[in-house]
């Protein structure tokens, strides 16, 4: 797991909390082992078993944040800073402690409590091996490991073995066990350990009922960009084969890599047997920005997307780790939700994590965790804190008193969780597949086939799957044709469907069809946002720059003359930009252009609507279609003051937070009157975000609405020292008053500054309540420097009706 940081908004809300104190559990009898039926666990009447349960992080791997410690950020850094102060034999007898005492029967009690019937038991290799790390195993090897399966089977609690940390190091990141190491895809000697050390756990626990599965790879990314797709079937197999000598009938799960599962295609035609796949699913947190849209479409998308996939290859699924974390979001809800959905599948699911300590006591806000300390606590510094500190800590796990999250606990065992009014996406698998005279189209690097289809006065529409346009591999729908070193076409994209907020479409020049060949992309993603997109040569990592905020219809042309290709866009007010750039060196004299269009989403295709590509350069610009209807809001050109007397700079119907977010006299207002709200960086002390809020009350759940306001920066002195952006947001309000974040877009402050001009601000998202809240929250620049006013004007909110 990467290391979680609280991010977002910390909102206040009441939350339950109880102590946590049971019985120690009476020994029970042996658990029925559970076995595979094509994608499904099933028990011995042969009646499908969803496994819903918990990940017991930061027990035999410590991940330092689950301590509230800052210093280091893995598992080698925390205790090679106790072993220099303390030596080794210190040192492990702070482990032994640890181990002993941070789950025990009454953390397992605890997570039934919450409706679960498994645990994910994350482990570091170094608990098997010897410190020679040779391969030989420990006299205790399995001592920690026998405790915690015993403890899951007397609660009657299933068990997944899951190697957190593998010999060499998976991946670059922290839950490899040591930031930096990822060495095991060139390490043999390290792919033999593994696989040996799997092969002496599936002798000792194969078989055991309680045993699930094992999960013989976390997170195995390498450095997040290679594609070790590869290596990553070969070392699978390796261990595979080395369980299935001792073992089998236990299902081993095969780790998806940062490009998914299914290159490992039909286990079954690579000799495996009772082999599912895992991934992690962290929408909202390390994939789109964490608001109700964002998962509403990942359970419309991403879910039907992968059901289709794993129906093909008739495998089981666990998602090993996820979590909503924010209130904002109604995580306890959508958090059973999740778990609904993934049960009905059938699949496995495993939220992390079930535990962490911190300085303060209590459940809190935006929490990764369902037990936490209840009272506040200390962690010792790791420079001073003494050796029997840590040790008197680290023995207290079992003792202190505990808090559970009463409301998580609640809204998962619930009978009749209310409904959470999630907007609906249609989810598109197929599509017409027309032809288009003078031009070809294909589906490179295995993308989920797509189609076109003609439309009205010679525009089209273009449907294309795949999953990325990035890093040395591409998945898309090309509609191309070859050309040379001269030539000139232009189109405006009408709309793009919103599949994900990395969905894209635009026009493409490519070496060649390979899914790393060499090619310079302009393109949007349905934000708006035009940015270019390189890859100098074959095989390398490509590269983007983010241009300009735009709005649908969006023009964009391309021409080549020799080495230079002049790319065209146009503005929020619809006039064209043009700017020359060198041809990727890998693209050469005779190439491929067309228009390229991307869901991001493994199996589903994204619509784009285009006007003819013509040839030639652009002769005028774009005629805008500005959405306009009522406005809903009040006082949107912010010209009324709350009380003119006592608040003349807060405006009248708004509400505000923050510091120098004001209504003012400003020479910058908009043609709508004389005052505009005026965010006064310049005199911004400190490092907190400012916005302004207004609710409009009678919404009609299921309508789509649009929120926008007009922006411009003025007074700046220097682009380094400019706001850090700007977010306009758009929530409902529930009953109680909690407002949830529906939607939300951010424009970095630089774009603003560089246009010169008033910049259209907006985000559009669909009420789940009757009365919806438009925000406008600007964050500072960190620096103690801070130039220029961000002047605002013109607010909106309308329906929209398409």
């Amino acid at each position: 797991m990467s290391i979680k940081k609280h991010i977002g908004i910390v909102i206040g809300c009441l939350t339950l909390v109880s102590v946590l104190s049971v019985p120690v559990l009476a020994k029970a009898e042996p658990m029925e082992k559970l076995r595979i039926d094509g994608q499904y666990f099933v028990d011995g009447e042969g009646e499908m078993v969803a496994l819903k349960g918990v990940n017991l992080g930061n027990w035999f791997l410590i991940e330092p944040w689950m301590f509230g410690v800052g210093e280091v950020n893995d598992h080698y850094g925390f205790w090679k800073k106790l072993s220099d102060r303390f030596g080794e034999d210190k040192v492990d007898a702070l482990k032994e402690v640890h181990y002993a005492n941070w789950i025990t029967p009454r953390d397992f009690e605890g997570i039934k409590t919450f409706g679960f019937n498994v645990v994910r038991v994350p482990f570091h290799f170094e608990r098997l091996e010897t410190k020679a790390q040779d391969g030989t195993l420990r006299e205790d090897a399995f001592k920690w490991l026998d405790k915690a399966v015993d403890m899951a089977e007397d609660a009657g609690l299933y068990v997944i073995l899951d190697m957190h940390a593998v010999p060499g190091g998976q991946s670059v990141d922290a839950p490899s066990g040591r930031i930096g190491e990822n060495n095991l895809w060139t390490d043999v000697k390290a792919q033999k350990r593994a696989a040996s050390m799997w092969r002496a756990i599936a002798e000792r626990y194969g078989k055991r009922g309680v045993i699930a599965a094992y999960d013989v790879m976390n997170e195995p990314w390498s450095d997040f960009t290679s594609d070790n797709r590869d290596d990553l079937v070969k070392i699978t197999g390796m261990i595979h084969d080395a369980i299935r000598e001792v073992d089998r009938d236990t299902l081993i799960w095969a780790a998806g890599s940062l490009r998914g599962v299914d290159f490992y295609g039909k286990p079954a035609e690579r000799g495996w047997v009772n082999v599912g796949y895992t991934e992690h699913h962290y929408p909202g947190l390390f994939g789109g920005e964490p608001t109700v849209e964002t998962h509403a479409k990942n359970l419309a998308y991403g879910l039907m997307g992968l059901d289709k996939m794993l129906a093909e290859k008739n495998v089981p699924y666990l998602i090993g780790e996820f979590n909503v974390v924010f209130d904002l979001v109604n995580n306890g809800a959508l958090m059973r939700k999740y778990y609904d959905e993934y049960g009905k599948r059938g699949w496995a699911a495993t939220m992390w994590s079930y535990k962490l300590v911190k300085s303060g006591g209590g459940i809190e806000p935006d929490g990764w965790y369902l037990s936490t300390n209840a009272d506040a606590m200390r962690f010792p510094e790791l420079e001073t804190g003494s050796y029997d500190e840590f040790y008197e800590l680290f023995g207290s796990w079992s003792s202190m008193p505990m808090a559970l999250d009463e409301v998580l606990r609640e809204r998962l065992t619930e009978k009749n969780p209310a409904p959470l009014n999630l907007p609906e996406y249609p989810v598109r698998r197929e599509a017409p597949n027309q032809a288009l005279a003078g031009w070809k189209s294909v589906e490179i690097g295995g993308a989920v086939k797509g189609g076109l289809e003609k439309l009205a006065d010679g525009t089209m529409a273009v449907y294309g799957g795949g999953r990325d346009i990035w890093t040395n591999h591409d998945e898309f729908r090309y509609v191309y044709r070859p050309v040379n070193q001269r030539f000139a076409y232009h189109t405006v994209i009408e709309s793009l469907e919103d599949i994900d907020q990395y969905t894209k479409s635009g026009l493409m020049l490519r070496s060649g069809a390979g899914d790393d060949a060499a090619m310079l992309l302009l393109h949007v993603f349905p934000n708006g946002e035009v940015v270019l997109a390189r890859r100098e040569k074959d095989g390398v990592n490509a590269t983007e720059e983010r241009l300009d905020y735009g709005q649908f219809p969006t023009g964009l042309s391309m021409s080549r003359d020799g080495d230079v290709v002049t790319i065209g866009y146009t503005n929020q007010a619809g006039k064209w930009i043009y700017r020359e750039v060198k041809v990727p060196d890998g693209v050469k004299a005779k190439s491929m252009f067309g228009v390229a269009t991307m869901s991001h989403r493994a199996g589903l295709l994204a619509k784009s609507v285009y006007q003819p590509i013509r040839e030639g350069e652009p002769n005028q610009g774009i005629d805008r279609k500005i959405r306009r209807g009522e406005n809903l809001l009040s006082n949107a050109g912010f010209e009324e003051a709350k009380n003119k007397q006592s608040d003349s700079d807060q405006a009248k119907q708004w509400d505000r937070w923050g510091q120098w977010m004001n209504r003012a006299e400003a020479k910058q207002a908009g043609a709508d009157g004389k005052y505009a709200l005026v965010y006064f960086h310049n005199r911004i002390p400190d490092g907190g975000n400012s916005g302004t809020w207004q609710d409009m009350k009678q919404a009609k759940p299921g309508q789509k609405y649009e929120f926008s306001v007009d922006a411009k920066m003025v007074d700046a002195t220097s682009k380094k020292y400019l706001p850090k952006n700007v977010e306009v947001q758009f929530e409902g309000v529930d009953a109680d008053g909690r407002s949830r974040l529906i939607s939300k877009r951010n424009y970095r402050i630089e774009t603003i500054y560089n246009s010169q001009d008033w910049m259209n601000l907006s985000v559009q998202g669909v009420a789940n309540q009757e009365i919806v809240r438009v925000l406008i929250v600007v964050s500072p620049n960190e620096e103690d420097r801070r130039v220029g006013h961000l002047v605002f004007d013109n607010a909106q909110l309308v329906e929209i009706n398409q």
